[in-house]
């Protein structure tokens, strides 16, 4: 049998509990130190230690004379279920939002051939756009589209719409995704686009989308702020699913 946690990681355990059940939720304030001695009856260092545990994970923060703040959980999104970025945000109660940084035809080079399936030469709709989650950067999306989605994507609203639904609506149905996750190091643009330093971490999703015909409808290269977001891997007999986390703190702070 494994030997029992450490008694301050089962009380950071508890008060975790408190905050996935909504008793404290986020912005909410945790109990004093005091009340927490006596609730849980043991030392104060050990409450120190379970709540450093907490603060260390980004669930809590605490400021000079203050009690310690709740900064939230994390949630999940499935890739596997295609759910757009806008679908996403909806479901954590944030307001979706983009920002278009670019968005020109330009002709296909090599590299399109390969990820895009056209002819050299072919028109191609490259998109830069920041995505926000209430009114904050949270991901950078550089998307390039063949000419037959490219028109549907120029004509869609890329500031409060989502490019996923309207293709849907032209009837250019996304049926299966690749994704390839790796991580890398905000370059000068990518820090400046989404407010963080340069050289913050960020985690890249390299992405195809195909429809029903195995034809590609898009290729993107999404970086999302290392701080906020993370990638779970989530493993059953029958299913594998890919999913990306929202560090809710991080919206109270980024």
């Amino acid at each position: 049998m494994p030997p029992e946690p450490p008694r301050h990681q089962r009380i950071a355990e508890e008060i975790y509990r408190w905050i996935a059940d909504g008793t404290c939720p986020p912005g909410s304030r945790l109990p004093s130190e005091t009340d927490l001695v006596a609730h849980f009856a043991v030392a104060r260092g050990t409450i120190r230690s379970a709540l450093a545990s907490l603060r260390d994970d980004g669930v809590i923060e605490s400021r000079r004379g203050a009690r310690w703040t709740v900064l939230g959980g994390r949630i999940t999104q499935n890739f596997g279920a295609l759910t757009s970025f806008s679908e996403w945000a909806l479901s954590l109660g944030e307001i979706p939002g983009g920002r278009t940084v670019e968005l020109r035809w330009r002709t296909a080079r090599a590299l399109d051939v390969e990820r895009l399936g056209v002819p050299i030469g072919a028109p191609v709709l490259q998109l830069v756009r920041v995505r926000l989650l209430s009114g904050q950067p949270m991901m950078i999306e550089r998307t390039s589209f063949p000419t037959h989605v490219g028109e549907v994507v120029e004509r869609a609203d890329l500031v409060k719409g989502s490019i996923f639904a309207a293709l849907q609506q032209a009837g250019l149905h996304p049926v299966r995704g690749t994704h390839r996750i790796d991580a890398v190091a905000a370059g000068s643009e990518d820090a400046r686009l989404l407010e963080i330093p340069r050289r913050a971490p960020l985690l890249r999703e390299l992405r195809r989308s195909t429809g029903s015909a195995g034809t590609t409808l898009e290729w993107s290269d999404d970086r999302y702020r290392g701080d906020a977001i993370a990638f779970v891997i989530e493993n059953a007999a029958q299913i594998r699913g890919l999913g990306r986390h929202l560090d809710a703190g991080a919206l109270g702070a980024r």
